[in-house]
């Protein structure tokens, strides 16, 4: 009894199939192609915004996308958006000295040149939908409590030692002296208000810090303490946000077009000393974007480079047998099931997103692959044989071979949606659906162009002309003669062969047991094998299945292993955004460079908040709280005390009231009471505490605290792992010292961060219920638990050699890498399964069987292969982060997925493998 494919009905219902479309190629091709025409209709809004049928949805928002579902900080992100609004941006703009050796740019002439640049950003105007906005209007200005008035535009330079005002620079006899007394070092206690009460604050109130003004490196001071070097100018421009959904991308447009103004004033800045450089969130995010879109040239390089390969493998010597014409209609197919895929998961309402583009690079490989599985199994059928007959033969093997593949693809990235990463959740559907239509679009749209091929195939070898596509020579009919004699005798054309040429390139007249070579002398035979067959079919088993060969091949496994596990060892987890998102020799990653070496970049802002006490009561009454949460901060080894020192507005606060209400406070140094404790922070904030402004936020009716933050920097961290545990003991730590207040940490990159929490235990519960699915997937189809047992093994096998790699090719685990890993479980499956399922239809020993595998479809199952990787080879060129990425560990599972699919399951098939289906 058959089992199997036969047992399941799958190859008789290919072969229906096949039947079908041959009796029906245009309809099947019209049918297909509307279907493509509709689901590809909302693209049409993606490359004209506002214009399609349907609106294109794209998710750009980095936290939402890359951050887990379930990530702590998404929740304390709202909280904070609540109570605070929209974050305030920072933009800022360094100065260093223009000689490429760097140099000193602590002068008058320096900083005059400062000034110059300064007054053109502040008097920078910009029009948006017919309104002008200068400096004034995006500016954040902090909002005083007991006044109707705010302070003046958050900005911080040198220049605020002379208030922005270039006569006062002009006049000062001694900058040095006046940048060292209107200056403070953020390191020593209380600098905050020890600013406060010396002067050292800029017209908003806020304290000059040395470090954010001059960074923290390449200062030099004198034996009398004074300023004399630094080698970098910082101006802070801090802005207000209101932000709007455009696109899929939350940004103020106001401020997004102010900011650009600046970069195109500072990046065409011409002093004769100094150099500007601009940078921000915001521009790491633009330029990022933008080089993507840029680098989409070599995505039409990789679909050049597939072209031509496929070329190669369908090229034949015969001008009826070649098919390397079929190329543009496979690479039609594909093209319209990733559109028809993409713009159908769209409309469901699933965002497109940066990861999604590289979807196409996937689907091409596969999609190829699948070609070639259908014009290997074409090309071993008898080219004799009626048509209808002949396709659905073909169908019959390959539409089963390549749905094994197309199912098991489809269900490791369905696997994947269930991931709690958005990033990798929509990434693996717009991949899984892409899967399901590339299939769709093989065995029907593609299978029905070889219908009509064949046609002029069979014409082409009956003499007509244009290679089977002109008209047909019609045969005379004779009569006898009126004497009754024979008719004249006439050569059966049928049977004819000749290597006249005529106008066009085809034979005058091509009979069917003779075929003219295109190229070169002698007869074309359709049955011979191709180059990839004999070479992967006969030379490669030749030396593999030997005995020696095995050998060799078990030894190289077992070395290689031994090498990718020690290199999985060495894989850590890291993800530079600022550094990897930046263009290699862009304006932005000089400015990422200058505030990594002088300006702290590597540590990061956050904030400790406190929400409204739980019990209901003041925050008069948690007083106590507050003072643990502040000793807690400022003693922690896990928070920087640069480039701001670590400084909460209570402490500031006590400082301030046992000072000015030195006769009223109780014999703690306390208010009194709830009520003058609130109105004393109020005047507070008012006064000499300007910079807390931001920092306390008070009820609707302003009689008590609801909410208050402290800004911080986290610690300098060689590695992402570091950073994950200090802000792990942060947020513990803080949470410990205010539970009444419900005290936690938060920053920009605190969902990163969460995401890198969960990146890990993601990444392996999706390999392992990919592996799994795969594993009952091919179980059911192929019928067979040891075949399917090998078949995961060479998946596993795979991965590992995958993220053994990483260590090697200079790769990290993060979103990115996760992907390519869980993605690899979808791609080394194509070349195990087509293997492992012509094995079990064979017949023989083992071996035999083995090398017959290889054979009927090693072939098709390198060109696949070979393709995939071209397919991706543009990316090689690319210099973005994520191509970058796909590349390195694209081309590691191609060569891993054939070595263990073509080289390693053979050989474990020809000790172990199962009966065959017919035995």
């Amino acid at each position: 009894m058959e089992v199997g494919f036969s047992r399941f009905g799958i190859s008789e219902f290919f072969r229906k199939e096949g039947a079908f479309v041959t009796r029906n190629p245009w309809t099947v091709i019209f049918l297909t192609s509307l279907l493509a025409a509709v689901g590809s209709l909302p693209l049409i809004d993606y490359g004209f915004p506002g214009k399609g049928p349907f609106p294109f949805v794209q998710e750009l928002d980095k936290d939402r996308l890359y951050s887990p579902i379930s990530a702590p900080a998404l929740k304390d992100r709202e909280y904070v958006e609540k109570v605070y609004g929209d974050d305030v941006l920072l933009t800022s703009v360094f100065m260093v000295a223009k000689n490429p050796e760097g140099g000193n740019v602590l002068s008058k002439s320096h900083l005059l040149e400062l000034m110059d640049l300064w007054e053109i950003i502040a008097g920078l105007e910009v029009n948006y939908e017919g309104v002008t906005y200068g400096w004034e209007d995006v500016c954040s200005k902090s909002k005083l409590i007991t006044l109707d008035k705010y302070t003046a535009c958050k900005a911080f330079s040198i220049l605020d030692a002379w208030n922005l005002d270039r006569t006062s620079l002009l006049n000062d006899p001694d900058v040095l002296e006046t940048i060292t007394r209107k200056t403070v070092n953020g390191t020593q206690e209380g600098a905050g208000l020890a600013a406060a009460f010396s002067g050292a604050i800029n017209a908003a109130g806020s304290p000059l810090f040395r470090g954010l003004l001059l960074g923290s490196k390449g200062i030099e001071y004198g034996p009398d303490g004074r300023l004399t070097e630094a080698s970098a100018f910082r101006i802070s421009l801090f802005k207000k946000t209101n932000k709007v959904e455009l696109d899929g991308k939350f940004f103020d447009p106001v401020e997004f077009a102010w900011e650009n103004a600046v970069v195109e004033v500072v990046h065409g800045w011409e002093g004769p000393l100094l150099k500007g450089y601009v940078g921000s969130f915001n521009q790491v995010d633009e330029v990022s974007e933008r080089e993507v879109t840029r680098e989409t040239f070599w995505v039409i390089l990789s679909y050049s480079l597939v072209v031509l390969v496929s070329h190669m493998v369908l090229f034949r010597n015969s001008r009826a047998f070649c098919k390397m014409h079929l190329t543009f209609v496979s690479i039609v197919a594909i093209t319209i099931a990733i559109a028809s895929s993409h713009g159908i998961v769209n409309l469901l309402g699933v965002p497109y997103n940066l990861v999604v583009r590289t979807v196409p690079f996937l689907l091409v490989g596969l999609g190829m692959d699948d070609t070639f599985v259908i014009m290997g199994a074409y090309s071993m059928v008898p080219h004799d044989l009626p048509l209808e007959q002949r396709i659905a033969e073909t169908m019959k093997q390959a539409g089963s071979s390549i749905m094994v593949t197309s199912v098991t693809d489809f269900v490791a990235f369905t696997v994947g949606t269930f991931a709690t990463i958005p990033a990798v959740q929509v990434f693996c559907l717009y991949a899984s659906v892409g899967v399901l239509f590339d299939f769709l679009f093989q065995v029907t749209f593609f299978v029905a162009f070889v219908v009509l091929d064949a046609k002029r195939e069979a014409r082409a070898n009956k003499g007509v002309r244009f290679f089977g596509l002109g008209k047909q020579i019609e045969k005379k009919s004779f009569q006898t003669d009126s004497s009754g004699g024979s008719p004249p005798q006439v050569k059966d054309i049928t049977r004819m062969s000749t290597n006249k040429q005529m106008p066009g390139g085809a034979e005058k007249f091509v009979g069917n047991n003779s075929y003219p070579k295109w190229f070169g002398k002698g007869q074309f035979d359709p049955a011979a094998p191709s180059l990839s067959r004999r070479v992967i079919g006969e030379i490669l088993p030749s030396l593999t299945l030997s005995s020696m060969g095995k050998i060799v091949v078990i030894l190289i496994e077992l070395a290689t292993l031994g090498l990718a596990i020690y290199g999985c060892t060495q894989v850590y987890t890291d993800f530079r955004y600022f550094e990897w998102f930046t263009p290699k020799g862009s304006s932005l990653e000089r400015a990422v460079q200058i505030e990594d070496t002088y300006f702290q970049g590597e540590q990061f802002p956050f904030s400790i908040y406190t929400k409204e006490a739980v019990d209901g009561r003041d925050y008069f009454y948690h007083q106590e709280e507050l003072s643990r949460l502040s000793a807690a901060v400022v003693n922690s080894p896990y928070i920087s005390k640069e480039p701001i020192p670590a400084s909460s507005w209570y402490d500031n606060f006590l400082t301030w009231s046992r000072a000015f209400k030195s006769g009223q406070v109780d014999a703690n140094g306390l208010a009194p009471n709830a009520t003058i404790f609130n109105e004393w922070v109020k005047e507070f904030l008012d006064t000499r505490g300007h910079i807390f402004l931001d920092a306390v936020v008070f009820s609707e009716d302003g009689s008590r605290i609801v909410s208050s933050r402290m800004v911080v920097f986290t610690r300098a961290v060689e590695a992402m792992g570091e950073l994950l545990d200090d802000v792990d003991i942060i947020r513990t730590s803080v949470g410990e010292a205010a539970p009444n207040l419900e005290a936690f940490a938060y920053g920009f990159a605190f969902p990163f961060l969460d995401s890198f929490r969960t990146v890990t235990s993601e990444t392996i519960n999706n390999v392992i219920s990919a592996a799994a699915a795969v594993f009952f997937i091919c179980l059911f189809i192929l019928a067979d638990f040891v075949t399917t047992a090998c078949v995961v093994l060479m998946i596993a096998l795979t991965d590992v050699f995958l993220f053994g790699f990483m260590h090697f090719g200079g790769l990290q685990f993060n979103i990115v890498t996760s992907i390519n890993i869980i993605l690899a479980v979808g791609i080394a499956v194509d070349y195990s399964s087509h293997i492992a399922h012509s094995f079990l239809v064979a017949t023989g020993t083992r071996e035999e069987r083995a090398q017959k595998a290889l054979y009927h479809i090693g072939g098709e199952v390198f060109s696949g292969a070979f393709t995939t990787w071209v397919a991706v080879l543009g990316l090689g060129f690319a210099s973005h982060y994520i191509f970058t990425v796909f590349f390195k560990m694209f081309f590691v599972i191609v060569v891993a997925g054939l070595w263990h699919g073509l080289i390693v399951l053979p050989v474990v098939l020809s000790l172990v493998g199962s009966s065959s289906y017919r035995d």
